[in-house]
């Protein structure tokens, strides 16, 4: 029997007993992919470790047809290497998912554990190997194991962004709301980079669970200032806007009142975000907008405070944490007006602008022009609004869309000429 092979591209024939004598291990024939040289070894005495060194790198290097050879003679596919992965798991490393087939066909352990405490889907969400993870998958493997950080492949394949294992796996069934280590949940980790965030949402993932930090998915896309995460997670029915952080005592809409994203600030508001709420520092989010000179927030917020004309500072609130003093310390003068009109915290006011050296920030003594245009006789429109606005106190946005008004009647009730302030002189 004769078998042709090329080196150095002369063409050579050789005896096919002398090429296989001149092999000292199964290894060799592996290593070489030489099929035949393979069988024809397989068919006489083997040594069990020869074989599993086989094997072990035949599934790591992707040779499936080695692969199956090895397999016939009965060799366990649950063998190990000295890092402790079993062909399997190397297989998924290499996303050589013909492999993969194979051994989960001959009862390769699904579920066993290997490297970090990760099983074998583990290893294919976390990578990409989106065959793998179908294979695997349809033959039964353990969809919520955790490894040893506690994460499940559905974490893995949300911070690796494999969109198409994401969707493996929530079509199987698996936990959307599995925590890892540090608390967090799918959704989290969607959430901070704006994975995958509806399809979670619409699999039932949990809007309101705090990691060990107190963050929530909602706090997590405000940290980035992901306008449509911010939007998708609002739209969820019971989403709570008013979770803070262990940290600092911060709510989402303190980091977007910084920030100066809009659109979310209204989304948070539309839900219940509690305009006034003091983090650890006794800051509201409208002292944040006023910090980064955020005059769009600042007259939004107002808009949306319905008993913004009673509001003042709680008692023992320092000074350095009033708006008030804060925007007459950056000399925001169109912040002062919005405060002025508004009525907003009104004994402070009395108390900064009283000051003579205050007078100068605004041209031509404007300040009594906006002090007098504030303390105005209100006529019985103004009187009304202010009554709707009590009436509807700190749900003014939440609910005034649903008054069946005209736009112009909605827009007067809302103080819609806070925003029209800031255009101008």
């Amino acid at each position: 029997m004769k078998v042709c092979f090329f080196c150095n591209s002369n063409f050579v024939t050789v005896n096919l007993n002398v090429y296989i004598s001149a092999m000292n291990s199964i290894l060799l024939a592996v290593q070489s992919k030489n099929t035949k040289a393979l069988t024809t070894l397989l068919n006489g005495h083997t040594s069990v470790p020869d074989l599993e060194k086989a094997l072990i790198y035949s599934s790591r290097e992707g040779y499936t047809d080695c692969v199956k050879c090895i397999l016939k003679t009965g060799t366990s596919p649950n063998i190990r290497d000295a890092s402790d992965n079993t062909p399997l798991y190397l297989a998924v490393l290499g996303g050589h998912h013909d492999i993969v087939k194979d051994l989960c066909e001959c009862g390769a352990t699904l579920d066993s554990i290997g490297s970090s405490n990760s099983t074998a889907l583990h290893a294919a969400a976390k990578w990409g190997k989106d065959e793998c993870v179908d294979i695997l998958l349809a033959h039964g493997c353990s969809l919520n194991a955790s490894d040893s950080s506690g994460n499940t492949a559905l974490i893995l394949a949300v911070r690796g962004k494999h969109y198409l294992a994401i969707r493996s796996l929530l079509d199987a069934g698996c936990d959307v709301n599995r925590t890892d280590d540090t608390g967090r949940t799918a959704l989290h980790y969607a959430s901070h980079t704006a994975v995958a965030v509806e399809q979670l949402i619409k699999a039932g993932a949990d809007v309101n669970i705090q990691d060990k930090d107190g963050c929530t998915p909602l706090m997590m896309a405000a940290t980035e200032g992901l306008d449509r995460v911010i939007h998708a997670l609002c739209q969820v029915k019971g989403v709570d806007a008013n979770k803070a952080n262990h940290g600092a005592g911060k709510t989402p809409l303190h980091i977007l009142a910084y920030k100066g994203h809009r659109s979310c600030v209204s989304d948070l508001i539309s839900v219940g975000a509690d305009i006034n709420l003091l983090d650890c520092d006794r800051k509201s989010p409208l002292w944040y907008a006023v910090a980064n000179a955020r005059l769009g927030i600042v007259a939004l917020l107002l808009r949306a405070n319905g008993l913004v004309d009673t509001y003042q500072c709680p008692p023992g609130q320092l000074h350095d944490s009033c708006p008030v003093k804060l925007a007459v310390e950056l000399k925001l003068i169109q912040v002062l007006k919005l405060f002025i009109i508004s009525g907003y915290d009104i004994n402070h006011l009395r108390e900064f602008l009283g000051h003579p050296e205050i007078h100068v920030l605004f041209a031509d003594n404007q300040v009594s022009h906006w002090l007098d245009h504030a303390h105005q006789v209100m006529t019985l429109r103004q009187i009304c609004r202010r009554w709707i606005r009590h009436h509807l106190g700190f749900r003014l946005f939440m609910d005034i869309s649903k008054l069946p008004l005209p736009q112009k009647l909605l827009d007067f009730i809302s103080m819609k000429e806070l925003e029209e302030t800031l255009t101008t002189p």
